[in-house]
């Protein structure tokens, strides 16, 4: 097989697994299974799934703050604000986070 060829069965593959993992993933969220479609995303499947980052962080940043893993979800949310400042969506998300953390009264747990 000639080298377009085998380009061609690699890009279908890729596009396959990552169609697999986000239908998981989604899944898994319909489900409630929340942790497991966190996994899907952060796991090692999901460190070698090239879908688009922003994307992919924004999901994960919204399943961690439906499984109260704020604290999480809020370093997140900052993260994809000062990555893309322009995106209403991240203000909305990172204050809303931000007032989730001080009406539980969190305190930042200390690093070792």
């Amino acid at each position: 097989m000639n080298y377009q060829g085998n380009l061609f069965i690699h890009i279908i593959n890729h596009l396959i697994s990552v169609a697999e993992s986000t239908l998981l993933c989604l899944i898994y969220e319909k489900q409630g299974k929340l942790s497991e479609a966190i996994e899907v995303l952060t796991g090692e499947k999901g460190k070698q799934l090239m879908m688009d980052e922003i994307f992919k962080r924004t999901k994960i940043a919204e399943l961690l703050r439906d499984v109260g893993r704020v604290d999480e979800s809020n370093a997140l949310y900052k993260q994809l604000l000062l990555d893309r400042p322009d995106n209403w969506a991240f203000y909305t998300c990172f204050i809303s986070t931000c007032l989730q953390l001080v009406d539980s009264q969190y305190t930042p747990r200390e690093e070792k």
